[in-house]
C-alpha cells in the first residue's frame, strides 16, 4: 500500500483496503492507520463470504489487487478468482508474486501451487477481466533480519 502511496499520493481517497471485520485491537490500530493516509476500509472475510457475496462486494471496483498470501487457506484463491470473474472487475491481479506456477507446474507436492495454476486457467478462460500474474521467482513468508553478514550467512544456506 505504502508504494502505491508513494506513487500517486492524490489518489489515496481512490484506494481501498479489505480487512477481515474483528474486534481485536491490532486490527483496530490497522485500520485507524489506513484510514490516517486517507484509504477506504472494507470489511470481509474471505474464509465465510461466499463467491456472491465477495462478487457483489468486489463490483464497486475497478481494479482488485489480491495480496492474501496462503493464511487463506486452499480454495481462497479460486473463490476470489472467481468473484472477481463474477463481479466483471476491469482489471485483476491475483496473489501470484511468488513462484512462477506454470515453470513448476502442476504435481509438485504442494497442493496451493496447483490451485494458483487453477487460478490461470480461470484467467485464460475468460476476456472481460484484463489481468497480470506478478512472478517473482521465489516466495517467503518471512523477512530476514539482523547484520547484512547474518542476511549473507542465511541465503546461503537457502541457496
Amino acid at each position: 500500500m505504502t508504494g502505491l502511496l508513494e506513487q500517486k499520493p492524490e489518489c489515496a481517497r481512490s484506494i481501498s483496503v479489505l480487512l477481515r471485520p474483528s474486534s481485536r485491537s491490532t486490527r483496530t490500530d490497522i485500520a485507524r492507520q489506513l484510514k490516517q493516509k486517507g484509504l477506504q476500509i472494507v470489511y470481509a472475510d474471505l474464509a465465510t463470504e461466499t463467491v456472491e457475496d465477495l462478487s457483489v462486494l468486489f463490483a464497486k471496483f475497478n481494479t482488485i489487487i489480491c495480496c492474501t498470501g496462503f493464511v487463506g487457506g486452499p480454495g481462497t484463491q479460486r473463490k476470489i478468482t472467481s468473484a472477481v470473474l463474477k463481479a466483471g472487475v476491469d482489471r485483476y491481479v491475483p496473489w501470484q508474486f511468488g513462484v512462477d506456477y506454470d515453470v513448476v507446474g502442476r504435481g509438485s507436492g504442494q497442493p496451493v501451487f496447483d490451485e494458483q495454476s487453477d487460478v490461470r486457467d480461470m484467467l485464460r478462460c475468460q476476456s472481460a477481466t484484463r489481468w497480470i500474474i506478478v512472478s517473482t521467482g521465489i516466495f517467503t513468508s518471512f523477512r530476514f533480519g539482523g547484520s547484512s553478514r547474518c542476511h549473507s550467512s542465511r541465503t546461503r544456506q537457502l541457496g
